[in-house]
């Protein structure tokens, strides 16, 4: 710093202060949107699965009472109940996105002849029969096909092994998808009777799972916390007394309870909010909180820069020039202009110049450098007064009264 400034002025406390709490509420901002990434959405999903798997368990007890099931096969069958995780029903035709197994699954008898007659058929039972009652249908996916063939053995593959699905393929080929997620049904369907047999459970176990079971479309679960990707239907489900004394109302009176039963006690034990969220936060919504969490911290990196930048600018004066923030001095005599209309109201002025035979302008800012703090002997006043000491030309100013634009040669 030239040791022979007359004046010198920093910049003010003020835009420290700011821009510490412009950067600390960047911070915060990024901080709020890592949040939801890593665990407001993910948590927001999983109070939906929890509601959807209520409304479900309804659906499920309703149709078991209904055929006379027994409090030990209610039990049963509430340990086995993965929760009602979103489905990626999206990539199938929409009148399917509610659907549950087909009619040709849910008889017992009907199903287990099919599978006995099997024999050694790769193909899941009744699978072959189903597709012939709708060869219609499957003639009009070929006909619509457009796909390569290898794209075809590629995407199946894809979806019997659970492999990554080829790109392009999941949103444009919903007939493709329908018939796909038929048979992974009827694989769903097969495995799940041959561990029904193995556990001597009967028809009404049977038709029970698969009057309300879901077709199995891909699911995404990758949007729920991983702590809860393995959870079951929650314990007090299986209590049959308390779930019916729940039910009872409604079994008994036909009286449609728009509420799961069971939910408020649930949400008071979790301390969840009875009101769950509208719709999943789908995969999308919850990877665009990490990339706007990052955008806000770049913003915020942006901004340290800037106030670190700025540290080290000041505006000064000696006996024969201005030097501006930027450090360009600026001798009085190349001055031919003073615009000096905002400085009593606002701290600034302009000044015009000539380099080279160039005119020019720039700005003495008395807010951001210096200030005018009475007790600290007004910087700012003090450097403009030697700049006006020194200047000989055109100043524009307002008269005091008239409020008028005045110029002073």
């Amino acid at each position: 710093m030239n040791s022979e400034y007359k004046e010198i002025c920093r910049v003010a406390k003020w835009f420290w202060l700011r821009a510490l709490c412009v950067i600390g509420l960047l911070v915060g901002i990024a901080l709020y949107f890592f949040y939801d990434w890593k665990v407001g959405y993910p948590k927001k999903n999983f109070h939906l699965v929890q509601y959807e798997t209520f409304e479900k368990a309804r659906d499920y007890f309703l149709e078991h009472v209904k055929r006379d099931g027994t409090k030990e096969q209610w039990t049963s069958f509430v340990a086995e109940q993965e929760m009602q995780y979103f489905k990626q029903r999206d990539i199938v035709e929409y009148s399917l996105r509610r659907s549950v197994w087909p009619s040709e699954l849910q008889n017992y008898k009907t199903y287990q002849t099919a599978y006995e007659a099997k024999g050694d058929s790769s193909e899941p039972a009744m699978w072959e029969s189903f597709l012939a009652e709708n060869v219609a249908y499957v003639k009009s996916l070929e006909a619509k096909s457009t796909e390569s063939k290898e794209d075809r053995v590629a995407y199946e593959k894809a979806v019997r092994w659970d492999l990554p699905l080829p790109e392009g393929i999941e949103k444009n080929k919903l007939e493709a998808n329908y018939r796909l997620t038929m048979y992974r049904t009827f694989q769903e369907a097969e495995e799940i009777f041959k561990r029904y047999q193995k556990e001597e459970k009967g028809q009404l176990d049977w038709e029970l799972l698969a009057s309300c079971r879901d077709l199995a479309f891909p699911e995404d679960r990758s949007i729920t916390p991983l702590k809860y990707q393995n959870e079951m239907w929650p314990a007090m489900l299986g209590d049959y007394d308390r779930y019916y004394a729940a039910a009872k109302e409604d079994i008994e009176s036909k009286v449609e309870i728009n509420e799961p039963y069971l939910w408020k006690e649930y949400t008071g034990e979790k301390k969840l909010g009875e009101k769950a969220p509208d719709a999943f936060k789908e995969r999308k919504r919850v990877d665009e909180q990490l990339y706007f969490g990052i955008g806000c911290l770049v913003v915020a990196a942006l901004a340290a820069l800037y106030a670190l930048r700025m540290k080290s600018r000041y505006m000064a004066v000696d006996n024969e020039a201005y030097y501006a923030p930027g450090g360009m001095k600026i001798p009085f005599s190349d001055l031919y202009k003073i615009d000096k209309r905002k400085w009593d109201t606002k701290g600034l002025a302009t000044l015009f110049y000539k380099e080279n035979g160039v005119a020019k302008k720039t700005k003495v800012d008395g807010m951001v450098y210096g200030q005018f703090d009475k007790k600290a002997g007004q910087p700012a006043q003090k450097l403009f007064d030697v700049i006006m000491k020194n200047f000989k030309g055109e100043v524009i100013e307002f008269a005091e009264e008239a409020g008028e634009e005045s110029v002073v040669k």
